[in-house]
């Protein structure tokens, strides 16, 4: 299961963002209403967008879906009915996982439309073999190994009160966030452009029994926090921050440390992912990395379809001659 095209994730969505960017949201009818695929907001001129952002890692199925290609058929059968719900000239999605791209790729070949698709990302993810976390960490670059053992030594004997919290019970959730907030906004971070999002998100995760909340402390100040989810065997790593001001203790690595534990040791996960880009310290943490690619397609029995469709190919022919010619 994707959480990201889930039914909990595409209400707080619509409800938090979409309405901001968009004349009109659409969730096609797919394996059963029970099983959202994705949320389509409709463009000028017969475009049709995914609704996402950078909150949103996947569309769709992910890579090892077993009803990846059942879903991919039930789009492809919205769009050869799409005069009874809605008229689509472009699709555009994106993040999606390679084997979706690829697929849906084919069949809108197959109907005539003009399809590209490209990378969006780099998704960083550990598969975890059955590994326990000690067998884990021993097979890290030494500088993370040193740096876990050392600073965590710290936080478990609790000195200068130090100590490390991880929040999956919904009452705790509230105060959980004001820590999370608190921490975020004296990291080095841009401001959270939807936090009332992000924490409705944190309670709908806490009432599925996915979230994995922590919280590193320090003196009753909270100075490190992390949003994990879990969802079908796999975490998800989603938000995370610390306050420079306690940068030498490192707080961020124990942190992450303490939920890599939790996902290992006690939620047993068979995958840990980081979600998006290609940030230098995920590849210390994870094992394999694979792109997120964002799938263009015009139908070119629709006037605009084919004007989009027109542009696409002279700007591939562009790029193929200045690859040519070394430019």
């Amino acid at each position: 299961m994707n959480p990201f095209s889930s039914a909990q994730w595409h209400g707080l969505y619509a409800q938090h963002i979409v309405r901001d960017q968009a004349r009109k949201v659409c969730p096609p009818p797919l394996c059963g209403q029970e099983r959202p695929w994705v949320l389509l907001q409709e463009g000028r001129r017969g475009t049709w967008r995914a609704a996402a952002n950078y909150y949103t890692s996947l569309v769709g199925p992910a890579d090892d879906d077993p009803r990846l290609q059942a879903d991919v058929q039930a789009l492809l059968g919205w769009f050869d009915v799409r005069g009874e719900s809605a008229e689509v000239a472009v699709l555009d999605l994106a993040p999606l996982a390679l084997p979706v791209a690829q697929n849906l790729g084919t069949g809108l070949r197959q109907r005539g439309w003009y399809v590209r698709h490209r990378a969006c990302f780099g998704n960083w993810y550990l598969l975890s073999d059955g590994r326990s976390f000690e067998d884990f960490m021993a097979q890290r670059p030494s500088q993370l190994q040193s740096t876990w053992r050392r600073k965590a030594r710290r936080f478990q004997s609790g000195s200068r009160g130090a100590a490390i919290e991880i929040i999956v019970d919904p009452e705790r959730v509230a105060a959980g966030m004001d820590a999370f907030e608190a921490i975020y906004a004296k990291s080095w971070k841009r401001p959270e452009p939807y936090p009332a999002f992000i924490r409705a998100w944190a309670h709908a995760c806490a009432e599925q029994g996915w979230l994995r909340l922590g919280v590193a402390w320090v003196d009753s100040v909270p100075v490190a926090a992390q949003i994990w989810f879990t969802v079908a065997g796999k975490a998800h790593i989603f938000k995370l921050a610390y306050d420079e001001a306690y940068a030498q203790l490192s707080p961020g690595t124990v942190l992450s440390g303490y939920l890599f534990r939790q996902a290992l040791d006690v939620d047993r996960v068979h995958e840990i992912d980081y979600l998006s880009g290609d940030d230098v310290y995920k590849r210390s943490w994870m094992s394999h990395r694979r792109e997120r690619f964002r799938l263009l397609a015009c139908d070119t029995r629709h006037p605009f379809g084919l004007a989009r469709a027109a542009v696409e190919r002279a700007r591939e022919w562009r790029l193929m001659v200045k690859s040519a010619f070394g430019q």
